[in-house]
């Protein structure tokens, strides 16, 4: 059953091969052995082949569209892919780990998704993994990249077309070295001081991360409507503080916080940067009146 099994394999989509039988038994009398796939084939082999293309007819006709999407915007910062001279593929189960699928450039940046026929009931689990094809040398995601620490990534197949999330490979959202932290800060005191007004004001979040210059924007939280958050991406070693102030930004005129926290002469909040992504617990803005800092943005505050 095993050697059906991978018969049916060699003839359902997505490998590239286009079954002939004819030709094949032509050959095989002709030189006592063809190739397919890059594979000997002997009679034996070529009677099991031929068989499982009558049962595999069925299942692939069972098969459905299954979008896969993966993000290798780390990977080119990294240099593990270049888009102009390497491709992205995912391999799995569907193919016997075989062949694969290429996948190509989506509209979303960093993104590439491709198409797979991919046949079996529904319900059934399917593993699969993304690999770099450097030119030839393969790269494949670490093991452990599935769900809870799994070997390998899993979906349960649909009885109809399914497009998977996206996610990164080696799920890798950042650099090393680079921690995604997300900052968080309740406006509801100003807005009912005035000082907030969220159809015209933004609230922003500055700090010795990107020496004190353009900031994080932040934006609304889908739960709370005084709840502003927002991620930077930082680069430093485990256990470094980091200094930051919130500012609200009254359509170009900057109004900051005044001293908040232990950071520094201005007072500034502090945090110790970890080793993986980290939520910061939310806080209230201090300000206390809606005039802008003095001193120059461009400084330490």
């Amino acid at each position: 059953m095993a050697s059906l099994s991978l018969a049916v394999l060699d003839v359902c989509p997505p490998l590239p091969i286009t079954p002939d039988p004819k030709r094949w038994l032509d050959q095989l009398q002709a030189n006592g052995s063809i190739s397919v796939n890059s594979q000997p084939v002997t009679l034996k082999r070529m009677k099991r082949i031929l068989l499982a293309f009558l049962f595999g007819s069925a299942l692939c006709a069972n098969a459905v569209p299954v979008t896969f999407q993966v993000n290798m915007s780390v990977q080119t910062t990294v240099g593990n892919f270049d888009p102009a001279v390497h491709a992205i593929e995912v391999h799995g189960s569907f193919d016997g780990w075989a062949g694969g699928a290429v996948l190509a450039a989506s509209s979303e940046a960093g993104v590439y998704s491709a198409d797979v026929e991919v046949g079996g009931a529904a319900g059934t689990a399917v593993q699969y993994k993304f690999v770099i094809n450097q030119s030839g040398t393969q790269v494949w995601e670490v093991d452990g990249v599935g769900p809870a620490g799994a070997q390998n990534r899993t979906f349960n197949l649909e009885g109809s077309a399914q497009t998977l999330p996206v996610v990164f490979f080696n799920n890798q959202t950042t650099p090393p070295g680079v921690v995604a932290v997300t900052f968080q800060i309740n406006m509801g005191v100003q807005k009912s001081l005035g000082n907030f007004d969220p159809a015209l004001h933004t609230v922003e979040v500055h700090g010795a991360f990107d020496g004190w210059g353009p900031g994080v924007s932040l934006t609304v939280s889908p739960t709370d409507g005084n709840l502003y958050q927002g991620t930077a991406n930082i680069t430093g070693a485990s256990g470094a503080v980091v200094e930051h102030k919130f500012v609200i930004n009254q359509a170009g005129t900057q109004v900051w916080e005044g001293n908040v926290g232990p950071g520094g002469p201005f007072g500034n909040r502090t945090f110790t940067l970890a080793e993986s992504p980290q939520t910061l617990p939310s806080v209230y803005s201090t300000i206390s009146a809606a005039t802008p800092e003095k001193e120059s943005p461009s400084r330490s505050r």
